[in-house]
């Protein structure tokens, strides 16, 4: 069997590797275009903050989750300097409606997803001294 995946985005790359794990003939097909996501976030999947719901979020959320099984399925297959880390991440703002609504939405969400870490809730001088250029006032 032969197939062409269209895309070199993190979903297209996962496809193509899959398939080729599994002895498939693979050939993947990319525009290539300038300034795309992909060269610059190397396949970052992060949909913990999203405000989308429903099977989008599923799709994204279990992709997600999926890096601590492909990073050893990576290294199985020869790639050791897959470059993954896990080290949170910052939502910043000076409304504090807006981070109250974004805490308790990952609050929720990281009771069905324990793969999206610890949420705390931080002032602007936590959130500062996490990420040094972090403009005033933001929290």
């Amino acid at each position: 069997m032969r197939v062409i995946v269209i895309g070199s985005g993190i979903g297209g790359a996962s496809c193509a590797y899959h398939l080729v794990r599994r002895g498939v003939e693979t050939i993947v097909v990319d525009a290539g275009d300038a300034g795309a996501a992909t060269p610059a976030g190397a396949g970052i999947v992060s949909p913990w903050t999203s405000r989308h719901v429903g099977a989008g979020f599923d799709l994204a959320a279990r992709a997600g989750a999926y890096y601590r099984t492909l990073v050893p399925a990576l290294a199985e297959d020869g790639e050791a300097d897959v470059s993954f880390e896990i080290v949170g991440g910052l939502v910043a703002s000076d409304d504090d409606t807006y981070l109250s609504a974004v805490s308790d939405r990952l609050s929720q969400r990281a009771r069905q997803w324990p793969e999206l870490g610890e949420v705390r809730r931080l002032d602007a001088a936590q959130a500062r001294e996490l990420f040094p250029p972090l403009a005033d006032g933001l929290g």
